[in-house]
């Protein structure tokens, strides 16, 4: 099973980044999963100039064949001014409408709130019209879960309960998606 870890920061955010690597280390707890992180900051210029797939360097368009090979896809995104990152969105703005129908995503958000509605009024409408299953569960991590760690310039997760539903969510999704390929072979 591939799994994709889609950090959809379009600059480097320390929160997004642990975020991204704590759903990594838990995909790869999971049986027979091969997993991949994508950080959309590692090709935002390239993204930013593209009008269409053709206009991509060989590293943006390495970056979406990547995500079409995914069988499971994690999109983790930043709340921005109450919504998705617009660099983020541009991204499936480039996709054919129905070339990632029948993948499973699950969903995942970090913001200054202790809650906000992003995920299900924007990430999982946008995912649906694209034809993923979206897992019904769903992260959202206020920045409060995170500590800074002093003079490295890193994050961790430290709340023990969203790193409990990290792990959980993903082990969900992980599961049905083994069943899903079990089922297919």
């Amino acid at each position: 099973m591939r799994v994709l870890v889609f950090n959809g920061a379009p600059r480097y955010h320390h929160i997004n980044v642990t975020l991204a690597q704590v759903f990594a280390q838990a995909a790869t707890e999971q049986p027979a999963a091969t997993v991949q992180v994508l950080h959309l900051h590692q090709i935002a210029a390239d993204l930013g100039r593209s009008e269409s797939l053709l206009q991509l360097s060989d590293t943006a368009a390495e970056a979406y064949q990547d995500v079409l090979d995914a069988d499971l896809l994690i999109f983790s995104v930043p709340q921005y001014a109450a919504g998705l990152p617009g660099l983020f969105t541009h991204f499936f703005d480039l996709l054919d409408v129905t070339a990632l129908r029948g993948k499973v995503a699950l969903i995942a958000a970090t913001g200054s709130g202790l809650y906000s509605p992003l995920l299900d009024t924007q990430l999982r409408p946008l995912l649906d019209h694209f034809g993923l299953f979206v897992m019904p569960i769903d992260n959202y991590l206020p920045n409060s879960a995170f500590s800074t760690l002093p003079g490295i310039n890193s994050t961790l997760l430290t709340d023990q309960q969203a790193l409990a539903r990290v792990r959980f969510s993903t082990q969900q999704a992980t599961s049905l998606v083994a069943a899903k390929l079990r089922s297919v072979a």
